[in-house]
C-alpha cells in the first residue's frame, strides 16, 4: 500500500485514486481495508478471505464499502 501512496504522490495525481483498483492474494486486514476506503480507491479484488481479520466481510461487516471480488 506505501507503494500505491508514493507512486501517486511523486506523482502529483491524486486524482488517480478513485480510477485504481487493488488485487491482492488476501483480503485485506481491517486497517489496510480502511486505509483504501480512506483513499477512495474504488475495488478491491483477493483470492481468499480473512476470516479473523478481514476488513472486506470477512469478520461481519465490511469496512471497505467500494465494490468487493472475493474468492477469486
Amino acid at each position: 500500500m506505501l507503494f500505491i501512496v508514493t507512486m501517486v504522490e511523486e506523482a502529483g495525481r491524486r486524482d488517480l485514486y478513485p480510477k485504481l483498483s487493488v488485487y491482492v492474494n488476501v483480503e485485506p486486514c481491517i486497517m489496510c481495508a480502511a486505509a483504501l476506503a480512506r483513499l477512495n480507491i474504488p475495488k478491491i479484488t483477493f483470492g481468499c478471505s480473512n476470516d479473523k481479520f478481514g476488513g472486506c466481510g470477512g469478520t461481519g461487516e465490511p469496512v471497505f464499502k467500494g465494490e468487493i471480488h472475493g474468492g477469486v
